[in-house]
C-alpha cells in the first residue's frame, strides 16, 4: 500500500506543479484578452479572471497541504520540483 500511496501523492504533486506552471501562461494571455476584448465583455472577462483566481487559490491551498505533509511542491526557474 505504501507504494500505491506514494504513486498517488506523486501524481498529485505532478498535477499541482503542472497547474502552477500553466497558470503563469494563463495569466499572461488572460491579460492580453482583457486588453483586446470588445466593449461590453467586461463582465465576462471579470468572471473569467475570478474563476482563474479561484483555481490559483485551490492550487496554492493544495500545495500548502502537501508541504505540511513534508512534500516539496512548487515551480523553480519555470521547472516543476518535487
Amino acid at each position: 500500500m505504501g507504494k500505491l500511496h506514494q504513486s498517488i501523492i506523486k501524481a498529485l504533486i505532478d498535477c499541482v506543479n503542472n497547474g502552477l506552471k500553466e497558470d503563469k501562461e494563463v495569466n499572461r494571455w488572460l491579460q492580453v484578452m482583457k486588453e483586446n476584448a470588445p466593449a461590453g465583455l467586461e463582465s465576462f472577462m471579470n468572471s473569467v479572471s475570478t474563476w482563474q483566481e479561484q483555481a490559483e487559490h485551490s492550487l496554492a491551498y493544495t500545495r500548502e497541504l502537501l508541504q505540511e505533509m513534508g512534500y516539496e511542491v512548487g515551480v523553480a526557474n519555470g521547472e516543476p520540483t518535487y
